[in-house]
């Protein structure tokens, strides 16, 4: 697996791109069939992914077979039911928005830290659940019971997959559409007995290489998804164009395409891009607004990825504070518990609370239930991480920090 440093900053990819990628050419050793019809262009790369836990063994040439002929969607539910018990991966997040006055604010805060005392190096995410699981525990009913999120919570991905079913039936798998041609992939065979200084000069070389592409891919990307092209040849979305027409992370070449788009409208990002700024760092930037973006290119070309993430989330965070905003990106699985207990608040209250009053709510029962049991001690480990704001300051790691020395 590559680690924080090599992805990022040398091959300017993102965390689930670098490990998605780590994981199928570890794979792939062990996969011969698969690793042949990947290298051949007959399978693409997201069928591949998609195949690759179930494609073992005996069953391999089968998994191979149906990854080459079968929709990304096909190939989904196929492998779900291959893995009946085990758990689906969490693509589907969406976003907790609420209103907060400045007495509401401080009421959170002062729970999420305390949330972080109790479990040191967690999330935020994961204080915001423990404070919703410990009033859903205090109150009657039941709190896995289905219901709606609520307006509170926006979906970050669209769940479309009965949508891109239909339109497979309609379409007949886009039969209109001239197939993609094979594309055999380069001669570059892996040795074994690399030194690693040998292998760091590849993969630098191989970085530069799909850098050069990167450009071309995410401009033609924006192209097709400004013109609407992709819902006019059937399909349900960009990302379901992606993965079905181009055999592509769907995800990863939406956002490159989402990027495009916004250093169309931005001289600032413009410019950046003439500096040589990388792609993550400019996924970083484009978070600002174009008035700053000037201002922080130094700071982009001079900071680790690690740093400047937490130094523009930081921005983002200081202005939602002002604008007494406060956004959470979670899985839906987190934001189903946060909005049961909204629900429980708003059975306590009688009353139909805003998201910001329900979660204020929340952190005070939080507090007035762990206060009394927790007495932070200032040990030099507790001090340490206070000064380094919970985070590990190796260069490249971007983990929280439960000791001092991590």
């Amino acid at each position: 697996m590559p680690s924080r440093r090599l992805r990022a900053e040398v091959l300017d990819l993102g965390k689930r791109a670098a490990q998605g990628l780590a994981a199928l050419g570890e794979a792939l050793g062990t996969r011969p069939r698969l690793r042949e019809a990947l290298r051949s262009g007959r399978v693409r790369l997201r069928a591949a992914q998609t195949v690759l836990p179930v494609a073992l063994g005996e069953a391999e040439a089968q998994w191979v077979e149906r990854a080459a002929r079968c929709t990304v969607r096909e190939l989904e539910a196929a492998v779900r039911r291959a893995r009946s018990g085990e758990p689906e991966p969490e693509d589907d997040w969406v976003r907790l928005g609420a209103q907060l006055g400045d007495d509401e604010r401080l009421v959170v805060d002062a729970a999420l830290d305390l949330a972080g005392e109790i479990m040191p190096g967690a999330s935020r995410i994961e204080r915001l659940e423990a404070m919703a699981q410990e009033i859903l525990g205090s109150v009657p009913g039941d709190p896995d019971a289905p219901r709606p999120l609520g307006q509170a919570f926006r979906p970050l991905g669209g769940r479309e997959a009965a949508r891109r079913e239909a339109l497979e039936g309609e379409t007949e798998r886009w039969a209109i559409l001239e197939p993609v041609p094979d594309w055999t992939a380069p001669d570059l065979p892996a040795d074994k007995t690399a030194t690693a200084e040998r292998v760091d000069r590849r993969l630098r070389t191989l970085a530069r290489v799909r850098k050069s592409w990167d450009d071309v891919v995410g401009s033609c990307a924006a192209i097709v998804k400004r013109s609407g092209m992709h819902l006019r040849l059937g399909f349900a979305s960009f990302r379901h164009y992606a993965e079905e027409r181009l055999g592509l992370e769907g995800k990863t070449v939406e956002q490159r395409a989402k990027l495009e788009e916004r250093i169309w409208r931005s001289p600032a990002l413009q410019e950046a891009r003439r500096q040589g700024v990388s792609y993550e760092r400019m996924r970083l930037l484009a978070r600002l607004s174009e008035d700053e973006i000037a201002a922080w290119i130094p700071r982009a070309k001079a900071l680790t990825v690690v740093a400047l993430r937490r130094e523009v989330e930081g921005e983002v965070e200081r202005k939602m504070r002002a604008s007494h905003r406060m956004g959470v990106a979670m899985p839906r699985r987190i934001a189903a518990v946060l909005a049961a207990a909204f629900d429980a608040v708003r059975a306590v209250a009688g009353a139909v609370l805003s998201p910001g009053r329900c979660l204020a709510f929340i952190a005070a029962h939080f507090l007035e239930t762990w206060r009394p049991l927790v007495k932070p001690k200032r040990t030099r480990s507790r001090q340490v991480r206070e000064r380094d704001g919970g985070c590990c300051k190796v260069p490249g790691c971007s983990r929280r920090a439960a000791q001092s020395h991590h």
